[in-house]
Protein backbone atom coordinates (compact mmCIF):
# COMPACT_ATOMS: atom_id res chain seq x y z
CA UNK A 1 0.00 0.00 0.00
CA UNK A 2 2.84 2.43 0.64
CA UNK A 3 4.00 2.48 -2.98
CA UNK A 4 0.58 3.35 -4.39
CA UNK A 5 -0.02 5.93 -1.66
CA UNK A 6 3.29 7.66 -2.40
CA UNK A 7 2.61 7.46 -6.14
CA UNK A 8 -0.73 9.22 -5.65
CA UNK A 9 0.89 11.84 -3.43
CA UNK A 10 3.59 12.46 -6.03
CA UNK A 11 1.12 12.63 -8.91
CA UNK A 12 -1.14 15.11 -7.11
CA UNK A 13 1.86 17.33 -6.40
CA UNK A 14 3.12 17.07 -9.98
CA UNK A 15 -0.26 17.98 -11.49
CA UNK A 16 -0.50 21.07 -9.28
CA UNK A 17 3.08 21.98 -10.20
CA UNK A 18 2.45 21.56 -13.94
CA UNK A 19 -0.62 23.79 -13.74
CA UNK A 20 1.46 26.51 -12.15
CA UNK A 21 -0.38 26.23 -8.84
CA UNK A 22 2.78 26.61 -6.78
CA UNK A 23 1.08 27.82 -3.59
CA UNK A 24 -1.34 24.88 -3.65
CA UNK A 25 1.45 22.41 -4.46
CA UNK A 26 3.56 23.71 -1.58
CA UNK A 27 0.63 23.69 0.83
CA UNK A 28 -0.27 20.14 -0.27
CA UNK A 29 3.23 18.80 0.35
CA UNK A 30 3.81 20.64 3.63
CA UNK A 31 0.30 19.91 4.89
CA UNK A 32 0.55 16.22 4.05
CA UNK A 33 3.94 15.79 5.69
CA UNK A 34 3.20 17.89 8.78
CA UNK A 35 -0.24 16.38 9.35
CA UNK A 36 1.12 12.87 8.75
CA UNK A 37 3.84 13.32 11.36
CA UNK A 38 1.37 14.92 13.78
CA UNK A 39 -1.07 12.02 13.34
CA UNK A 40 1.72 9.53 14.01
CA UNK A 41 2.77 11.41 17.14
CA UNK A 42 -0.82 11.60 18.38
CA UNK A 43 -1.28 7.87 17.79
CA UNK A 44 1.88 7.08 19.74
CA UNK A 45 0.81 9.37 22.57
CA UNK A 46 -2.66 7.81 22.82
CA UNK A 47 -1.35 4.25 22.70
CA UNK A 48 1.25 4.95 25.39
CA UNK A 49 -1.54 6.08 27.72
CA UNK A 50 -3.09 2.60 27.64
CA UNK A 51 -1.60 0.29 30.31
CA UNK A 52 -0.01 -2.88 28.98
Amino acid sequence: GGFTTFSSFSMEFWLLFERGQMAQATAYVLGSVILGIAACGLGLFVMRQIPA
